[in-house]
């Protein structure tokens, strides 16, 4: 590898601006390195929450799901239901499970 001498104000500006642009390509790579799998999985847990029904909706298609105590499962028929958050026990975007075959049933 060779190394340069560059002379004059000329050639140090263009050695300024291609340090510049070097140094936001390494900014950009790390931050997308660090990044990347955080969205990815945060956006893989949002569209498991979206592709599931409301609770109306998961009724409408399951009529046979409402009972007089409650909601069951329509794989199973459990009656046994666990009410998960997203993200935490305090998320607002809530999965209902069953607690018998692990089957996502609807979303609130």
């Amino acid at each position: 590898m060779e190394l340069v001498v560059v002379v004059g104000s000329f050639g140090l500006i263009f050695l300024m601006y291609a340090l510049r642009d070097l140094f936001f390509e390494m900014l950009f790579r790390l931050l997308f390195k660090l990044f990347f799998p955080i969205i990815r999985v945060i956006s893989r847990d949002y569209s498991r929450w979206d592709k599931l029904p409301s609770l109306a909706e998961y009724l409408a298609h399951h009529e046979e799901c409402k009972t007089n105590n409650g909601i069951s499962c329509a794989t199973c028929n459990s009656k046994s239901i666990k009410n998960w958050g997203l993200k935490g026990a305090n998320d607002a975007f809530r999965i209902f499970i069953c607690n018998h075959c692990d089957t996502d049933l609807y979303k609130k």
